[in-house]
């Protein structure tokens, strides 16, 4: 499989997204044991704040999506959650937990994981 050209500096911008924006995330899957990442957590509130109106129209219309967990899929190989599996926010005040919604299968660069709150 030939890479494109641009993936040598998608895989570049990730990184250097993450190494700003990612935070400290516990993961429990059920049967096995928690553990912890790091990936960019995404809340509705702080997507709404640096969005396009399109996108908050898009966003809009996924009910009951509570925040976007983005995992690089090359620091993690195979990762992957499932309906169910939960998240926790560690490093923020309260340490929230979200629950996931499902995983968007389609992107390569990133695991874009839809949570919803609890």
């Amino acid at each position: 499989m030939l890479a494109a050209r641009y993936h040598a500096l998608r895989d570049r911008t990730v990184r250097a997204v993450d190494r700003v924006l990612a935070e400290p995330v516990k993961i429990v899957k059920a049967g096995n044991p928690p553990f912890e990442i790091e990936a960019v957590l995404r809340t509705r509130d702080q997507a709404g704040a640096d969005r396009s109106a399109r996108s908050q129209a898009f966003q809009s219309t996924m009910v009951g999506v509570a925040a976007h967990l983005h995992v690089d899929g090359a620091t993690y190989p195979g990762f992957s959650l499932s309906k169910g599996d939960r998240v926790q926010a560690i490093a923020r005040r309260g340490a929230p937990w979200f629950e996931v919604l499902n995983t968007d299968p389609r992107q390569t660069a990133r695991i874009i994981v839809n949570l919803t709150e609890g």
